[in-house]
């Protein structure tokens, strides 16, 4: 296994443990809480977060998708030369494939069609939420932690050097990457497009919340999302991002670790940052809607969120 999956697996593994410590009485720090926990949840009643300490403003998400683009763009703008335009694979790029994934095997290593392919809906995701952050999404003056702050730039600079550290060094023809792709990599393609839109759709529910008609935010107040999938799930654009990264897995029919890795990461990072959303809820909006799940639309698990699933009425 590539040694950088192993960091992939120990942040899972920090947001698991930090999840924990912050729901025990017995284990619960004011310095966890401190670094874990952002945004409106450090408004909760159990927490009620007050201090400042290595706290940096939640409007910052830009900064994510800025410096994850630009390394992805130029990652994404050498594969492209070395696999279709120069006449063999540069060396200086086989030194830098060869070092990052240390320790892996020639048996580990995936055709560059689907890396590619996968590449590029990346890139097309961080230029969409960049967009987003700054043109669409209003922040009110909450905070997140230098930790959290680290931990996303981090996340979107190398997900890129993940993918393409299991690349096989061989160059290929315009023509022949449309038959290197198989049915199902179209047709996750065409997934992948249809959940980015979705959840587009679902970001500009959010932002509507604080705007009036004209467009202008009018308020930094968190109100109740209405419509389309949130009259279902607390966070369905976390959902929409898990099964954006569920493709990129599924691209590789889940033979690439390090994509793997990075959808476990995903996975548990939106699943629990959803929980705490929808407890969130559940305390500032004495009638909010029971029905809704923290983030996969109608399935719920009353143990994590905290209060048993709605009976259905009998007729």
């Amino acid at each position: 296994m590539v040694y950088l999956n192993y960091i992939w697996l120990i942040l899972s593994l920090g947001i698991i443990l930090g999840f924990i410590v912050i729901n025990s009485e017995r284990l619960k720090l004011n310095l966890v809480l401190n670094l874990y926990v952002f945004g409106k949840l450090r408004n909760l009643q159990e927490f009620s977060l007050t201090s400042h300490f290595l706290q940096v403003p939640k409007r910052w998400f830009w900064h994510f998708y800025c410096s994850g683009l630009l390394i992805h763009s130029a990652l994404l703008t050498v594969m492209v030369y070395s696999v279709f335009v120069a006449d063999k694979f540069p060396e200086e790029v086989s030194l830098f494939l060869g070092y990052i994934r240390i320790p892996a095997s020639e048996s580990e290593l995936l055709p560059p069609a689907q890396i590619l392919a996968v590449l590029l809906m990346g890139e097309v995701q961080m230029i969409r939420r960049l967009t987003e952050c700054i043109f669409v999404n209003s922040y009110s003056a909450s905070t997140m932690s230098v930790v959290i702050y680290l931990t996303g730039v981090f996340f979107y600079c190398f997900q890129g050097i993940s993918i393409v550290c299991l690349m096989q060094e061989k160059t290929l023809t315009l023509s022949a990457i449309w038959s290197d792709l198989q049915w199902y990599n179209y047709l996750l393609i065409t997934m992948f497009l249809y959940f980015s839109y979705k959840q587009h759709i679902l970001n500009n529910i959010l932002s509507s919340l604080r705007c009036n008609e004209q467009g202008a935010v009018v308020t930094d107040k968190h109100l109740i999302p209405e419509g389309d999938l949130f009259q279902h799930s607390s966070c369905p654009h976390f959902f929409m991002e898990i099964l954006i990264y569920s493709v990129y897995c599924a691209m590789f029919w889940w033979r690439h670790t390090m994509c793997n890795s990075v959808g476990l990461f995903v996975l548990v990072n939106q699943l629990l940052a959803g929980h705490l959303a929808h407890r969130w809820y559940q305390e500032n909006f004495p009638n909010y809607p029971r029905e809704r799940t923290p983030v996969i639309p109608l399935v719920h698990y009353s143990r994590l969120a905290g209060v048993p699933p709605p009976k259905k009425k009998k007729c």
